[in-house]
């Protein structure tokens, strides 16, 4: 049923599924903020082939309480960095609504340039960003 809570079997499939319990930077993570041990979203690198090559978008899902106050650009930052110097990447990618301004300025701010826009399966129209690692 719809707004019912998962049981603990469901959650923990999900999570192994779905999220980096491996730690291997692959897959969205669990953020929790530091000041109040609060769990505020999830991000993380995550393979896409929306362009037509396997390569890895970043992506960050915030609760609206965490909304302004920096931690967009503090994650996708993170996760740029991480991509170029920890899984050698060439080029990350990002995938935004053309109406999410929040997030189109949090990529702009970080360094990512808008490359085209596209029709992703499953998720509508998509501006795609893209950040080479020069």
């Amino acid at each position: 049923m719809l707004g019912e809570p998962l049981s603990l079997e469901a959650a923990q499939v999900l999570y192994r599924g779905n999220f980096d319990a491996e730690c291997s930077g692959q897959k969205p993570g669990i953020l929790v903020e530091r000041s109040s041990g609060e769990v505020i979203g999830f991000s993380g690198l995550m393979p896409c082939t929306v362009l037509g090559a396997s390569e890895f978008e970043l992506g960050f899902v915030l609760a609206r309480k965490a909304w302004g106050k920096g931690y967009a650009q503090e994650i996708g930052r993170a996760q740029l960095q991480f991509g170029f110097s920890r899984l050698h990447l060439g080029r990350i990618l990002a995938q935004v609504a053309p109406a999410n301004i929040a997030s189109v300025s949090a990529l702009s701010k970080i360094g990512m340039q808008l490359h085209s826009t596209v029709v992703s399966p499953g998720r509508g129209v998509r501006h795609i960003y893209a950040a080479s690692a020069a």
